[in-house]
């Protein structure tokens, strides 16, 4: 059985504020970072996707980002070294957990309630996060502690 997962990501301007989030085992998890970019943010949420699985599961991720299927599954090129890092680590853990990987594009913004949530989440983030003067926030949040401040 398959544990199906939503992701997205947003920044507001783009670059600028960034929310990413992730819904899987019927939790969402969300974070944003001060200065980025909707892709890497896109990217941000499979990773925390991978992160957050199961030794040994099977995850089907739902995106509405083609490019991130293009990076993740098809292996194509990526040449901003903040999102390789993100592609690089989810490598990683993808092989370290023994994890079996899937992936479905959605049309965003069509009416698909988990596509719906995910999104929402990661336009607040990005949100809570340009609305932030103290420099604690402003270096980035991560709502759930996945990673901590680094990764």
């Amino acid at each position: 059985m398959k544990t199906i997962v939503y992701t997205d990501g947003a920044a507001s301007p783009n670059p600028g504020a960034g929310g990413w989030a992730t819904l899987i085992h019927n939790e969402l998890h969300s974070g944003g970072m001060p200065y980025t970019t909707n892709n890497e943010m896109e990217a941000y949420a499979i990773l925390t996707a991978a992160a957050l699985a199961k030794p040994n599961e099977r995850i089907h991720i739902i995106t509405d980002s083609k490019l991130c299927i293009g990076w993740y599954q098809r292996g194509w090129k990526c040449k901003n070294p903040i999102t390789e890092g993100y592609i690089k680590r989810y490598r990683e853990i993808v092989r370290e957990s023994n994890l079996t990987v899937t992936f479905q594009w959605v049309k965003g913004h069509s009416n698909d309630e988990g596509n719906d949530i995910v999104d929402r989440a990661a336009v607040r983030a990005s949100g809570w996060i340009a609305n932030r003067d103290d420099i604690i926030a402003r270096r980035a949040f991560y709502a759930d502690g996945v990673f901590g401040t680094a990764i």
